[in-house]
């Protein structure tokens, strides 16, 4: 009986290193398992990692065919949306030259008519020199 007493500690130390062994083999399947899910995924994105630790992204080729079947879809779609009868390159004008009086001459006390100001033309947005597209 004695001896039966000094062997329940030692099945129990068993016990909870095998359960903790038991433990750690799965959660070290588990993350390679992870791991290679990860790889795909990334792979999918054209994306690895190199042996240095620095990650690489490649570019997905289109075939020159691919690259024309979406070309010609793309201008299919505009003609099919386009309105009937009108032209993509005109547009309607307003006369807005009769449509304002002009403030360019003025009458002096002697009857004789000036002009302060040369004409502006509005057909023409003027825009600022900045070298930087879009900005003012």
């Amino acid at each position: 009986m004695a001896g039966l007493g000094n062997l329940i500690p030692l099945i129990i130390l068993f016990v909870v290193v095998g359960g903790g062994g038991y433990i750690g083999y799965q959660l070290y399947l588990w993350s390679g398992e992870v791991t290679d899910r990860g790889k795909k995924h990334m792979e999918k994105k054209n994306m690895s990692f190199t042996k240095d630790g620095g990650l690489k992204v490649g570019v997905k080729e289109k075939s020159n065919e691919a690259y024309t079947d979406k070309t010609q879809n793309v201008l299919v779609n505009v003609w099919n949306n386009a309105k009937p009868g009108s032209s993509s390159g005109s547009t309607q004008r307003t006369n807005s030259a009769q449509a304002r009086p002009s403030n360019s001459r003025t009458t002096s006390s002697s009857g004789k008519t000036s002009n302060l100001t040369p004409p502006v033309s509005r057909s023409s947005t003027q825009r600022g020199t900045s070298p930087v597209p879009g900005s003012f």
